[in-house]
């Protein structure tokens, strides 16, 4: 289950009125059945005694109508659940793509975080070379420094 952070109002809007479409079906339906009882109580009623004519027909179109709610109801399911399975493999698709995509992402940070790795270190190494060529600049220069004074001493 997704965390509510995560549920964008449309598929709220979206749930909402699937969930009122079903509910109206499925109450449709039991009013349907509950008008099929009552016709079937009066028409024992009139099995004892009288039998209306207008009531075989009334009792008819009942039955029908309940049959009807019921067609309604597994035929919308049959057809969400073909639209399910399209949506559900899409989605498995779109999954599978995803995860691929982070794979490679992954893959391509770490490729960056090892360069920067090597690049850092060649850069400390030729700081550490530049530093040891600086100092050995240095000293050579002191000795120069130093052998210029004792020829300069010598030839006075």
């Amino acid at each position: 289950m997704e965390p509510l952070e995560h549920i964008s109002p449309s598929q709220v809007k979206s749930f909402f009125t699937n969930l009122c479409a079903a509910s109206r079906r499925c109450e449709k339906k039991y009013h349907d059945i509950q008008d099929l009882g009552n016709q079937l109580e009066k028409t024992k009623k009139y099995l004892k005694g009288n039998l209306d004519t207008g009531d075989i027909p009334r009792l008819k179109s009942k039955i029908n109508e309940v049959l009807e709610s019921e067609k309604k109801i597994l035929g919308y399911k049959r057809a969400e659940t073909a639209k399910e399975k399209r949506l559900s493999e899409k989605i498995d698709e779109l999954e599978h793509e995803l995860q691929q995509a982070r794979q490679e992402r992954d893959n391509a940070i770490e490729q960056n975080r090892k360069q920067i790795h090597e690049l850092n270190a060649a850069l400390s190494s030729i700081k550490m070379r530049m530093e040891t060529f600086i100092e050995r600049k240095k000293e050579r220069e002191t000795r120069i420094r130093e052998l210029e004074k004792k020829v300069k001493n010598k030839v006075r």
